[in-house]
């Protein structure tokens, strides 16, 4: 038995070299239903955010009983499970867009932005004492909020839409932005006549917006950046024919250099469309073409500044996502319960873990997934060969691991975790599979 264990330790010496050198993605999620009963609306939006834990935070609406009114949720995570709370009581009626933003300030307290059953723009916050009041920030009819950010002054910025019913029409609206805090939300046109739909917002190191949405009318995708009190726009690309109904699918991020990243639904090849500037062009790429997919995208940037999308595959009612690794673009179906991946929102923590909330019309659930994520993180997976547990793949588990070379494994520690494959003996099989996983996690 010692000469077969030393045999190993010779060959493990050999595969050290390319052990180091190989990185496997993992590909678990976790997911989890986080409220079920979900109203009639097809058009609930449940967005996520992070606090300065890493925990998550969301909004939607919900009803919890038979009803024609729909009561405004937040929810958040408390361990290993979430803690759910009644904002508002019957906000919204059946028919209404039930969506909603939400932002997070300094001092982790939520902040949910939405459209309230008179078609007005209104927001509630809560502090130390509870839940404000709903505060109205724009009393035109026919208000539609798109998304929200907290700038580091605690302000938020809101980029909605509106359009006078009376005044020649949806053709005839405007893009605005709000920016302010508790009661005084002075406001911008970002642009105007036209109709526009699913635009998304993010600032720059400066605490510059910079804006991307459809425009309806012309069929085009558009970028703005604020320069002072005016908006300096650019057409990024030609994407046929907008349809209204599909909000919730543009997405915009600003890396360290303070570049736009835009992830958008292409509705001529129905295809996913990733576009970049470089500090000179704009680069534009198909992400997804596999089928109708795209629609109801969501970026983030990593730490290395690289995309990570989720999105809808709505040939197969599945979410999707993607990422680039820095070579190619890795893609995978997350989720194909129902018609999953509607309003689709991701975020990144700290450590790069991906967080996304998503909506499955068909069975009326508002669901999340979770990557499976490195030491300290709750979703943690060790991977294959990590015997001593400390959240590496390395020297501590490959001398376990030459230890534990015997046959007669079995449930339901396989020879402490050592028989990877399950085969009944630890062999070379195993140890190719230890050498696969060597280095997954260099940390938490």
């Amino acid at each position: 038995m010692s000469l077969q264990r030393n045999l190993f330790r010779i060959i493990g010496v050999s595969f050290t070299v390319f052990c180091i050198n190989f990185f496997v993605r993992a590909g678990d999620w976790n997911i989890e239903v986080i409220e079920t009963q979900v109203g009639i609306s097809n058009e609930i939006s449940c967005p996520i955010v992070l606090d300065s834990n890493g925990l998550e935070r969301m909004s939607y609406f919900n009803n919890f009983q038979p009803s024609t009114a729909l009561n405004l949720i937040y929810a958040r995570r408390s361990g290993t499970s979430w803690t759910k709370q009644t904002v508002l009581s019957n906000e919204l009626t059946m028919d209404d867009r039930a969506l909603t933003a939400i932002a997070l300030d300094s001092n982790d307290y939520p902040y949910i932005c939405y459209r309230n059953s008179s078609k007005q723009l209104s927001y509630v916050y809560q502090t130390s004492s509870g839940w404000s009041s709903k505060i109205l920030i724009d009393s035109s009819i026919e208000c539609d909020i798109h998304d929200m950010v907290m700038d580091s002054n605690d302000k938020l910025h809101i980029v909605y839409s509106y359009s006078d019913p009376y005044g020649g029409g949806i053709e005839h609206g405007e893009l605005k932005l709000a920016v302010g805090r508790g009661t005084s939300f002075p406001k911008k046109t970002i642009a105007s006549n036209g109709q526009y739909v699913s635009a998304a917002i993010a600032l720059d190191s400066s605490g510059i917006e910079h804006v991307s949405y459809y425009d309806k009318n012309n069929n085009q995708l558009i970028y703005s950046v604020r320069d002072g009190n005016i908006w300096q726009m650019q057409i990024i690309d030609s994407v046929g024919i907008v349809l209204s109904s599909i909000r919730g699918s543009v997405s915009i991020a600003i890396d360290s250099n303070d570049y736009a990243h835009i992830s958008y639904y292409d509705f001529v090849n129905f295809d996913l469309k990733y576009a970049r500037w470089n500090g000179s062009v704009w680069s534009i790429q198909t992400i997804d073409s596999i089928g109708a997919v795209g629609r109801y995208s969501s970026l983030a940037l990593d730490s290395a500044d690289r995309p990570h999308i989720a999105y809808q595959d709505t040939t197969n009612g599945a979410l999707k996502y993607a990422m680039f690794d820095g070579t190619s673009w890795q893609i995978e179906t997350i989720d194909d319960t129902g018609t999953s991946g509607r309003y689709a929102c991701i975020a990144l923590t700290s450590y790069d873990r991906i967080r996304i909330s998503y909506f499955d019309m068909a069975n009326r659930t508002v669901r999340f997934a979770g990557s499976a994520g490195g030491c300290g993180d709750m979703f943690y997976m060790p991977p294959k060969g990590d015997l001593s547990r400390n959240c590496y793949v390395d020297m501590a588990d490959y001398s376990m691991f030459a230890w534990w070379f015997e046959t007669g494994c079995s449930k339901p520690d396989w020879c402490y975790g050592a028989d990877l494959n399950k085969s009944g003996m630890v062999d070379v099989n195993d140890l190719m599979e230890l050498c696969q996983n060597w280095l997954i996690y260099t940390g938490p």
